[in-house]
């Protein structure tokens, strides 16, 4: 598994549930996003219920960005970095290869909005 899930607080504002948690990288980046299984928040989630939005911050100067699938098991996460190793240019996608040590090292967050409404 090359990103590992820990749900960490829950609460909610407004008729909105964020869930709050940690992603470890490690292993291989894949083209396109490495698959993120958001199933580790499920119990805070909900069955059958997705997030309308979902954030990933890092600390140490990576963009991620996350892809949404048909089940909370099905997305992924993208990786974006100065690739060009030029200045003022937009951020390539990771390589398709083993994560970097500023992924792998990075403090990653995740937050989860998810509807109270049923």
């Amino acid at each position: 598994m090359a990103l590992a899930v820990t749900a960490v607080k829950n609460e909610t504002a407004d008729r909105v549930q964020i869930i709050k948690g940690t992603i470890v990288a490690s292993g291989s980046y894949s083209t396109g996003g490495d698959a993120l299984d958001l199933t580790p928040l499920a119990p805070q989630i909900g069955v059958g219920r997705v997030p309308f939005l979902v954030v990933i911050q890092g600390v140490a100067g990576y963009q991620y960005q996350y892809v949404p699938g048909a089940t909370l098991a099905a997305g992924k996460m993208q990786v974006f970095c100065n690739t060009a190793g030029g200045a003022n240019l937009g951020l390539g996608e990771h390589t398709a290869a083993a994560y970097n040590a500023g992924v792998t090292g990075d403090t990653i967050k995740v937050t989860a909005f998810i509807s109270s409404r049923m």
